[in-house]
C-alpha cells in the first residue's frame, strides 16, 4: 500500500481474538475495543486493541478465531494524570 509521505495509515491481518466490548462514547457515538492477534514472519504474535465504532460493528459480524484485514490510523493517548502506563 503506496501512501503519501505524513499519512497517518496501517494495514493490519490478523486473528479477532474475542468479541468486542463497549470502551467509551464520545460525541454520542459508541466506540468498542478488540483485541486483534497478528502474526510476525518469527511465528509470534503481538496483540493490538482495535477500536471500532458501532457503526463499523453493525458492517461486520467479528467473531473469535476469525481473521480479518483492516485498514485504519494509529492512534495513542497522551496520559498526564500519573496513574498507569
Amino acid at each position: 500500500m503506496q501512501t503519501a509521505r505524513g499519512e497517518n495509515r496501517i494495514e493490519l491481518l490478523g486473528r479477532v481474538v474475542e468479541r468486542p466490548v463497549l470502551s467509551h462514547q464520545n460525541h454520542g457515538v459508541d466506540y468498542y475495543k478488540m483485541p486483534l492477534a497478528v502474526p510476525r514472519l518469527s511465528g509470534t504474535e503481538d496483540v493490538l486493541d482495535l477500536v471500532l465504532s458501532r457503526w463499523q460493528l453493525e458492517r461486520w459480524a467479528l467473531l473469535p478465531d476469525q481473521w480479518i484485514r483492516g485498514w485504519g490510523e494509529v492512534r495513542s493517548y497522551n496520559n498526564k494524570s500519573g496513574v498507569g502506563s
